[in-house]
């Protein structure tokens, strides 16, 4: 019986602890516009939801009331923040326009599997084509698109920022943007479709893994609402954001742009780090200014790269 007591006393301190844990990192997530490393503890809010319900079912058998309603209150609170993700925004009618599609894809500078992301862009047959992490053996490997994708920017780099848009529509407009001193490369691009005009913006942050990173990515993502305001049509940006839609950076984004997240009605749809599935996020984003519809947004499959590739079909009424 001591044994026993022992251990469910022993139990017990554990739980506290991992409940003390993840109260501190759901609380945390909120102050990221303070410290860039609190801010990472935003992503994760689906891990925490799902970690507070799972204990909360187990211990309620073994009548810790108190654990449980902890552990329920900490994945209500994390729960409230995802739900906004399953919650359709309300938007004017689609109207009559063409269907367009857009794919995503970082393809990590590392990746050497041209073949799969080569059929899966056949496969799905887009209309727009980003590519991230453009190296010059990859912008080798991609020439095989020139037939169905005559149009392209190219940027390749020695490191992970690299970027590409290839397009089967000619560009109306174009230029290579640096939206930091970092000088990463973003490509904005206009089309005219039918009359009707619309930008293209791919771009790809640093990742926050050091203070100068964070920075860098900060000043990127702010650099994007002053770049919007030169525009005077829609906007489609898509890119690798290097944050969650929980993070600091993003929301102060969508607050400053009045960009709408093109996840928001389609639920959690991770894309990195493909290898730890117990950790993914959301890091690939469609985001869109008024006087586009989406239609659909999808992760696609798994081409050798860390991330999945992001497919929306839009329209520009």
């Amino acid at each position: 019986m001591t044994t026993f007591l022992a251990l469910r006393l022993i139990a017990k301190g554990f739980l506290g602890a991992v409940i003390a844990g993840l109260g501190l990192l759901s609380i945390a997530g909120f102050a990221g516009r303070h410290w860039w490393l609190l801010d990472i503890a935003s992503h994760f809010r689906v891990q925490y939801l799902i970690v507070s319900v799972a204990l909360a079912l187990l211990v309620l058998p073994a009548r810790w009331y108190r654990h449980a309603a902890l552990l329920a209150a900490i994945g209500v609170l994390n729960g409230a923040l995802i739900l906004p993700l399953y919650l359709a925004p309300a938007e004017p009618p689609a109207g009559s326009a063409p269907a367009l599609r857009a794919m995503l894809i970082n393809l990590r500078a590392s990746n050497r599997d041209h073949a799969a992301v080569l059929r899966s862009i056949r496969a799905y047959d887009p209309d727009f084509v980003v590519v991230e992490e453009v190296t010059a053996r990859w912008e080798t490997a991609l020439r095989a698109l020139m037939n169905e994708y005559p149009y392209a920017i190219i940027r390749a780099r020695t490191d992970n920022h690299g970027i590409a848009l290839y397009s089967k529509r000619p560009f109306a407009d174009h230029e290579i943007v640096m939206l930091s001193a970092a000088a990463v490369p973003s490509v904005l691009a206009e089309f005219d479709l039918d009359g009707r005009n619309f930008f293209v913006l791919a771009t790809h942050a640093l990742p926050p893994t050091s203070s100068n990173l964070a920075r860098h990515r900060r000043e990127h993502l702010a650099g994007i609402p002053a770049l919007l305001r030169q525009l005077d049509a829609p906007v489609l940006l898509l890119g690798d954001l290097n944050a969650s839609p929980w993070s600091y950076p993003f929301r102060r984004l969508l607050e400053q742009t009045k960009l709408r997240d093109g996840s928001r009605g389609r639920g959690f749809q991770p894309t990195w780090p493909t290898a730890m599935w117990p950790l993914l996020i959301p890091l690939d984003h469609c985001l869109y200014s008024a006087g586009i519809s989406i239609l659909d947004k999808i992760v696609g499959p798994h081409l050798g790269s860390d991330h999945y590739p992001v497919i929306v079909d839009f329209m520009v009424p």
